[in-house]
């Protein structure tokens, strides 16, 4: 029987296999899992977690071959310091963009809100940023000094705050530096601003290794004219390779008994550094005397990205309450098999 050939993506060879056959060979081969299984070192659970590299159709690589810590567990995620930069990939944190989403009031009851808070919904733009870092790989024992060794970028850390435009360039704020950093804002302005401030804070890790993180997000979403309490849940991965990001998003709605049914629509691929063009539905019956409730304003749908279909084994994982290594390594095999269902 004739064996398959597997190519380095770093190849002549390789590369023009991958920029021919990207379509077949998406997130899924990206995450064939070689090998991840628990290790017990100093008490603490440890993945090791050897993943198979391939050019994403965005010309983004997902790859692995490292020891990676579980962490991350109900942990906040960090608030990003006001006056930061978006974009400076050259910053200690926060140098990679994942997404940047502006609201943007789009369709229902637009008449029932006055002008200036539909102003205000779209000066803020929420962001999610990451720390990328570059670890140097320690020499091998007995190893003849070649040069430097050739390093690995690890996730360090996923932060997430608002961002306006300050002058020229797009800046991470809060309504209590505002002024400061130089930008004026109204009443109304700055109460909004004050009131989402709250709702990010208030975000929690699921997971966090060196190459991944997965976190929730509460949204209100319209479905058949109804605005719904739903949240999107978010998975953030590296190419530790080329310190490139790229995410996973998908709904999910929470039943009392703390079950988390994954809705109907696919998951969205996104690429690093998305734009979005948040659509905003507005329900007029949740105004009382011109002041929006929180369920007023809700999102029209995910953010836009490559859809990936659901499969049974992808809708048993996705919606776990919490991931441990077990859970973790059924979730990457189910995408894995979503994206080739794919070709």
């Amino acid at each position: 029987m004739a064996q398959s050939k597997v190519l380095s993506p770093r190849s002549n060879q390789g590369r023009r296999f991958c920029r021919k056959n990207c379509d077949q060979l998406l997130l899924a081969r990206a995450w064939r899992c070689s090998r991840l299984q628990p290790d017990q070192v100093n008490g603490r659970t440890r993945l090791m977690v050897v993943l198979f590299a391939v050019a994403l159709t965005w010309s983004t690589a997902v790859a692995y071959s490292q020891e990676s810590e579980l962490t991350g567990r109900g942990r906040p995620l960090a608030i990003i310091e006001p006056g930061t930069q978006v974009g400076n990939q050259k910053s200690r944190r926060w140098n990679r963009t994942i997404l940047l989403a502006r609201p943007r009031i789009a369709s229902g009851d637009t008449d029932a809100i006055s002008s200036s808070i539909k102003n205000s919904v779209a000066k803020f733009t929420l962001s999610i940023l990451a720390t990328v870092n570059l670890q140097q790989a320690a020499p091998e024992d007995g190893a003849v000094n070649s040069g430097p060794a050739r390093g690995k970028y690890i996730l360090s850390e996923i932060g997430v705050g608002y961002v306006a435009e300050v002058g020229a360039k797009s800046i991470v704020i809060s309504s209590d530096a505002a002024s400061k950093l130089g930008l004026k804002l109204s009443f109304v302005e700055s109460r909004m601003l004050a009131e989402n401030e709250k709702q990010i804070e208030q975000l929690r890790s699921l997971v966090h290794t060196t190459t991944l993180a997965i976190f929730d997000a509460p949204a209100i979403m319209v479905r058949d004219q109804r605005h719904q309490e739903m949240t999107v849940r978010h998975l953030i991965w590296i190419d530790p390779d080329s310190g490139r990001t790229a995410t996973l998003v998908w709904l999910l709605r929470q039943l009392g008994t703390g079950i988390n049914i994954v809705e109907t629509e696919p998951l969205q691929l996104i690429a690093e550094a998305t734009y979005e063009d948040r659509a905003i539905h507005v329900d007029g019956n949740e105004f009382f005397l011109g002041v929006p409730s929180k369920r007023a304003f809700a999102l029209e749908k995910l953010t836009p990205g490559q859809p990936i279909p659901w499969t049974d084994e992808l809708r048993a994982s996705a919606g776990a309450t919490t991931y441990d290594v077990v859970r973790l390594r059924t979730l990457i095999n189910a995408i894995s098999a979503a994206m080739n269902s794919r070709s």
